[in-house]
């Protein structure tokens, strides 16, 4: 079966950006990317997943995305 390596990556990164707006208390350390900004337990923050995922569905879509996910954990 061919995958779209792309998508999978895609998907992932949405994925890690949703978990970064925990529901309960977590442990938060700085960005393993950019070591500048606060992230959940030491991963990338969300800007640095914002970015990366705009590398592959374009800087809007990433965009309109964070915010979707920001609006619905009240941090807009």
């Amino acid at each position: 079966m061919l995958v779209n390596q792309q998508a999978v990556k895609a998907i992932e990164l949405a994925i890690k950006l949703v978990q970064s707006y925990p529901a309960y208390p977590t442990t938060f350390s700085t960005c393993s990317d950019c070591q500048s900004k606060q992230a959940k337990g030491g991963m990338q923050c969300t800007d640095c997943l914002e970015d990366e995922l705009a590398e592959l569905v374009g800087y809007q879509l990433a965009r309109e995305f964070h915010h979707q996910i920001k609006g619905q954990n009240g941090q807009n």
